[in-house]
């Protein structure tokens, strides 16, 4: 009786077992359809947005269209997000696809919505998603390239916004993921070339060559410019097939050329962007390497052309720029509406116009200018609330520049043209519209002081003594801050600012005693100035056209305007 009985509580519990199963299999099971029948409804009504909502406003812009359709995937993928069932990887894949949006909406380096906030929201959603997988995730080389991508991505907005310091906390983790998923996965190109990538981001943020927003931390660049020169050597050697890996390559080497010429070593420089620019031209040669004329040839040129520059190299620059200019145009007339290719156009114009004013070439600025200002976008009232200021900046630097070319002219109706240019310029300025004043960086200061001695030119061919005294010391200060928001050692910074200070200079033109205070107490400072870069040999006076300029003016005092 005592066995039976417990061979009849056996049986029961092990039917009781059984059963509690059998229920939370049917319970499994219909938490599979309920699930499945989510991800259908959730299908339909993406499908349905982009059928109708989508398409209707596409054939109203392209603009419109694309954010519509971010807006619709956005709204999918945060709904999926809720779903509990996704396996890991299904939440890596949904990391990965939200930092896509987030590109869309806002990422520097691409065609996008200028919509900066909603791109920063998505990047962090992202990473909402991805960081509690670390703890399981840590072995896993798809997890670390999903991490590494968001953080990229958050990084590139930071920058954008000017948060220097957050920008280089998600950079130098994004390198992190990056090196510890090429780790995992050797065999991988695309997590090898986002690691090379990100350690040049690293880099480049911790002392910009480009002379925009970043860190002032040169010693902490050149480390890391040696990890990336590394990277990109080992990277080119794995893979001497791939046109994207010379491109990598290319890339590096111009970075690592802008830190040549930052020590100084100004004909280095020039060398070192030269053979970085072959580099480029062998990817574009390559199988599959066309696409990279029309992303980085031009770019490329610029670079080159702004080291020639700084080594007085004025002729040179320009001859780089004319095939530049011409290629830009061409891929412009591809596709009018790409806003990459309409900025690389203005880019390559902008510094053309710079050297025209080196070369005292003002005649030749003007149709440069009208080319250039047919394929700048017109301003719109969004643009003035764009955190990046990116639009209305690039309409400054052009009309900075053609003002002054205007002004130099002497024609009555060119200088009424330049006036109304400053005026303009003058509004944005005081109403806060290209955030100079806002952590400024080297180029927000020459752009400042670009417009500066536009005014000084107006106001002392008026006669206006006071106001052009002003002006100049206006200027005076912006080159000031140029300097100051760099390392001391910086010789790029040096040089430019010297180039500016006799550009300053020869706005004022001769012939008033007024005049001729102002004009000497301005060439006093250049030489100053010049007697410096003479001496740490950045500077030799009889190959230099400033140097020229500057010993045949007359010695003066120099008192008014120090």
């Amino acid at each position: 009786l005592a066995l039976g009985a417990l061979g009849l509580g056996a049986g029961l519990v092990l039917a009781l077992v059984q059963a509690r199963r059998a229920q939370l299999a049917r319970d499994e099971a219909a938490r599979a359809r309920d699930e499945a029948t989510r991800h259908v409804v959730e299908l339909r009504r993406l499908a349905n947005s982009l059928v109708f909502e989508v398409n209707d406003a596409l054939e109203q812009g392209l603009v419109e269209g694309r954010r519509q359709l971010v807006r619709a995937a956005s709204q999918s993928l945060e709904r999926q997000a809720a779903f509990d069932q996704l396996s890991d990887p299904e939440r890596i894949e949904l990391g990965l696809a939200l930092a896509r949006l987030a590109r869309l909406e806002g990422h520097e380096n691409t065609n996008n919505l200028g919509n900066v906030s909603g791109a920063l929201v998505l990047y962090d959603r992202a990473l909402a998603v991805l960081e509690p997988l670390a703890a399981r995730q840590q072995a896993v080389a798809a997890w670390h390239g999903a991490m590494s991508g968001a953080l990229e991505g958050r990084f590139a907005v930071m920058r954008q916004l000017r948060r220097a310091a957050e920008a280089q906390v998600s950079v130098a983790r994004a390198a992190g993921h990056a090196r510890r998923a090429a780790s995992l996965a050797p065999h991988d190109f695309g997590l090898r070339c986002q690691e090379c990538q990100l350690l040049a981001h690293l880099a480049d943020h911790s002392y910009p060559i480009v002379r925009f927003h970043g860190l002032c931390d040169l010693s902490a660049a050149r480390l890391h410019m040696a990890a990336t020169v590394q990277c990109s050597l080992d990277l080119l050697a794995w893979a001497p097939d791939q046109p994207l890996a010379h491109r990598i390559r290319a890339w590096i080497m111009r970075l690592n050329a802008g830190f040549v010429a930052i020590e100084g070593r100004l004909l280095d420089a020039v060398a070192a962007e030269h053979q970085a620019f072959e580099v480029l031209e062998r990817a574009i040669a390559m199988p599959g390497g066309l696409p990279l004329r029309t992303r980085d040839f031009a770019q490329a040129s610029i670079r080159v052309a702004i080291t020639q520059r700084a080594a007085g190299l004025y002729d040179e620059a320009a001859a780089t720029l004319v095939p530049a200019l011409a290629q830009a145009e061409r891929d412009l007339h591809d596709n009018v509406g790409d806003e990459h290719r309409q900025r690389q156009f203005v880019a390559v114009a902008q510094t053309m116009l710079d050297l025209c004013l080196h070369r005292n070439e003002e005649g030749a600025a003007a149709g440069l200018y009208a080319r250039a200002h047919r394929h700048l976008p017109p301003l719109l009232p969004h643009h003035q609330a764009d955190p990046l200021s990116k639009r209305p900046w690039q309409h400054a630097w052009m009309d900075s520049l053609q003002a002054l070319c205007w002004a130099r002219s002497g024609h009555p109706q060119q200088i009424e043209q330049a006036q109304a240019l400053i005026d303009k310029l003058m509004r944005w300025i005081q109403q806060g519209a290209l955030r100079l004043r806002n952590d400024p960086c080297p180029l927000d200061a020459e752009l400042e002081a670009n417009i500066h001695i536009a005014r000084t030119q107006l106001a002392g061919d008026s006669g206006r003594w006071q106001e052009a005294a002003a002006t100049a010391e206006a200027a005076l200060e912006r080159l000031r801050t140029m300097r100051a928001v760099r390392d001391p050692s910086d010789a790029i910074e040096a040089v430019r600012s010297w180039q500016l200070h006799v550009r300053l200079a020869q706005s004022v033109a001769e012939g008033h005693p007024p005049a001729l205070a102002l004009r000497a107490s301005l060439v006093a400072l250049a030489r100053e100035h010049q007697a410096e870069l003479v001496g740490r040999g950045l500077v030799v006076p009889a190959a230099r056209r400033e140097s020229l300029w500057l010993a045949a003016q007359p010695t003066g005092d120099g008192g008014a305007a120090r």
